[in-house]
């Protein structure tokens, strides 16, 4: 897609699923978009996922520029390299930005926890940004099975194919987040899906 205020995005590739999920921030003018099964830098890690972070100059969506992408094998400029990725995790299956649009939250429903204990238990990671134009973007925290330490969440109750991170909902100030889990079976697993 060229000419007027369309973005070419020339690194996008058969089966990326590039607009899996979307979130806008307040104003209109910064968008973030999961690519679920993009491959990673270099298609190194299959459907590993990516998040695609946009500024435009106006809530018209003119100029529209490509800031970041998180993912794995990303990096330079403002890009985000997720180490922890691995294949099949699926990273950016869903996608949420506050207000401001300095702070994201993004699903990962193929993450087998920490050390890949509970397959498809699924994750959802939090980062933060210095501004508005996705500076200095940093992972602050991931909520799934087995992760500990620092701002971490471990969710004990998470079980193989629950799919945390199915959708997600940060609300304005980025201080509140809601998690769906479609394959969560009910409370002592009583009620399949």
């Amino acid at each position: 897609y060229t000419g007027g205020k369309n973005v070419n995005l020339t690194a996008l590739e058969a089966s990326d699923l590039f607009g899996q999920s979307v979130s806008l921030n307040a104003a209109g003018d910064r968008l973030a978009v999961g690519a679920r099964l993009d491959d990673g830098f270099g298609n190194a890690v299959s459907d590993s996922g990516a998040v695609y972070l946009f500024s435009f100059s106006d809530a018209n969506f003119s100029s529209g520029t490509l800031q970041a992408t998180i993912g794995s094998g990303y990096t330079g400029g403002k890009n985000v390299n997720l180490t922890a990725l691995e294949a099949f995790d699926e990273f950016g299956i869903s996608v949420s930005l506050n207000a401001a649009g300095d702070r994201l939250a993004v699903g990962a429903t193929g993450d087998g926890g920490f050390g890949n204990n509970v397959s498809n238990s699924g994750a959802v990671y939090l980062f933060s940004f210095s501004d508005a134009n996705f500076s200095s973007g940093a992972l602050q925290a991931t909520i799934g099975s087995g992760y500990t330490g620092g701002k971490n969440v471990n969710l004990t109750a998470l079980a193989a194919s629950d799919q945390f991170g199915i959708s997600v909902s940060l609300n304005a100030a980025g201080d509140r987040l809601a998690v769906g889990a479609h394959g969560d079976d009910g409370f002592g697993n009583a009620v399949s899906d």
